[in-house]
């Protein structure tokens, strides 16, 4: 599976000097800076790319310690407020004064955080699936999961080295993909979940759960969307079942 349209990607520094990968695509008059989901690899953007690349300019790019962007060593340096820093500075690098921003997932807070810093130049917000404030006491319900939440995603991380590899036999047997076609989540096949657990160059890439349970009476919420329902997507996928924000 590949993306079919052209692509241009070039790296650029970010304010603390770190290298960050950036990819382009299209020429159409209506701009787009695709703010990336955590983990979320270029192949994802296929379809978007290929159904805009004439209407619209989009930039997105590898985030920080990911893929063919610089890998820091430092934790400090993987901050949100950092991941922030690049969205601006891929902005003064493009010379953009009039743009949408926004995406899923993680997408969503960055957009959020780009706009309080340049309100003035963003024309719109594209808020889908994602949380607000600290995504562990937010995006999963009430406040008690996120203890439970730190501690899961901690074991994770310690088992990581047994893990991954575990993750990636599964992604390359068609097994997952077969998994999502039968439950009718998402228009993967079997062959591109296998394809792309095979090259080397996709072996970091991650099934993502993104969405925000939000109580409509929640007055701690910073953004007038909410959404009631996670969507899982797959690399390269339509996703069949997903919940568009609605007016809070």
């Amino acid at each position: 599976m590949r993306i079919e349209v052209p692509v241009e990607s070039f790296t650029i520094r970010s304010k603390d000097g770190a290298g960050v990968r950036v990819h382009k695509t299209g020429t159409g008059p209506h701009r787009w800076l695709l703010t990336p989901g955590l983990g979320t690899p270029l192949l994802c953007w296929k379809h978007i790319f290929e159904a805009f690349h004439q209407r619209m300019t989009i930039v997105t790019w590898d985030q920080r310690g990911l893929f063919d962007s610089e890998r820091l060593r430092d934790r400090s340096a993987l901050r949100f407020e950092r991941h922030v820093d690049d969205a601006e500075a891929i902005v003064e690098r493009l010379g953009w004064n009039s743009f949408v921003t926004g995406s899923w997932s993680m997408g969503v807070q960055l957009g959020l955080g780009l706009y309080e810093r340049m309100p003035e130049r963003i024309q719109a917000l594209a808020l889908i699936n994602g949380a607000f404030e600290h995504v562990l006491s937010t995006a999963y319900g009430p406040a008690l999961t996120a203890p439970l939440l730190r501690a899961t995603l901690a074991g994770l991380v310690r088992g990581a080295r047994v893990l991954n590899p575990a993750a990636r036999r599964l992604l390359a047997s068609g097994t997952a993909g077969l998994l999502m076609d039968k439950l009718a989540v998402s228009t993967a096949n079997a062959p591109a979940w296998s394809d792309s657990a095979r090259k080397p160059q996709t072996a970091n890439r991650k099934l993502c759960l993104a969405g925000t349970i939000c109580n409509r009476g929640q007055r701690r919420t910073a953004t007038r969307y909410c959404f009631s329902m996670a969507a899982i997507a797959s690399i390269g996928a339509n996703v069949k079942r997903l919940n568009l924000p609605v007016s809070n």
